[in-house]
């Protein structure tokens, strides 16, 4: 339930191995060769820097966390005997359904060719840039995941940029840039972004924005190709308030346990 969207028969979104069978376990780790992937996930599912299931999706609940830790422990045995009728984790309740114009997504931010991923390459950002003109103000009130190959897609991001970037995927650094405002992020798991109802992100005359993806090959596939983006619902019937992005701090944080 936690981990098959990404781990499943073929994996997604990046992720290296399957973790559907018993011997998918017992397989010798892709990252860390030395371990069995039971090993990494014992570790993985404890880790609170880099966690699995990883952001957005929850962390396993108290009691799936110790059917693994215990099933692990004991060497991660073949079961013989069918699994009994259990009660599933509680989940969060679905948001409820947003008012949207009849002729939303409106504006689609896609690269202006498809970027192929090299067999040979583990994991790589890519970025394009899409010009958005409009005649008046308007207010981006839904910012939605565009996902076109999930085998590889693992994560994207959309900033608003103070320039044009070029329209074609090339590669680009994995942080932050200058002149640049973060307004969206997705990972597997994510949904879509939907402002409050009392504000609207605006973009008037020439906006500028920038899509980074992250891509992630682990298996050395060839012939990956992607044309994922982000669609925008953008209106004219304007909302009372403008909403911005405001970042603060540094990434440099030691926070002591």
């Amino acid at each position: 339930t936690n981990c098959r969207s990404c781990h499943a028969n073929p994996p997604a979104f990046g992720a290296p191995m399957s973790l559907v069978a018993w011997d998918d376990f017992h397989a010798k780790a892709v990252s860390t060769p030395s371990k069995t992937v039971a090993e990494l996930v014992l570790a993985r599912t404890h880790d609170a820097v880099r966690p699995m299931p990883q952001p957005p999706r929850p962390r396993l609940g108290p009691s799936d966390q110790k059917i693994i830790d215990d099933w692990i422990a004991a060497g991660a045995p073949e079961g013989k005997a069918t699994c009994p009728a259990t009660t599933p984790e509680p989940v969060d309740a679905a948001p409820p359904p947003v008012d949207l114009p009849p002729d939303c997504p409106n504006v689609r931010l896609r690269p202006a060719k498809p970027f192929t991923m090299s067999a040979t390459t583990d994991d790589e950002y890519v970025c394009f840039g899409v010009d958005v003109d409009v005649p008046a103000k308007r207010h981006v009130i839904r910012i939605a995941p565009f996902i076109d190959n999930t085998t590889i897609t693992h994560h994207a991001l959309v900033y608003m940029s103070s320039t044009a970037e070029d329209p074609n995927p090339h590669p680009c650094p994995s942080g932050g840039v200058t002149g640049r405002r973060i307004v969206y992020a997705w990972a597997p798991g994510g949904e879509p972004f939907d402002l409050p109802p009392a504000a609207g992100l605006p973009i008037e005359g020439r906006a500028h924005f920038v899509v980074q993806m992250h891509y992630s090959n682990l298996r050395h596939l060839a012939g990956q190709t992607d044309q994922s983006g982000v669609d925008l619902c953008a209106t004219s019937a304007l909302r009372p308030n403008d909403a911005d992005v405001m970042a603060v701090g540094s990434t440099q944080f030691s926070i002591a346990p």
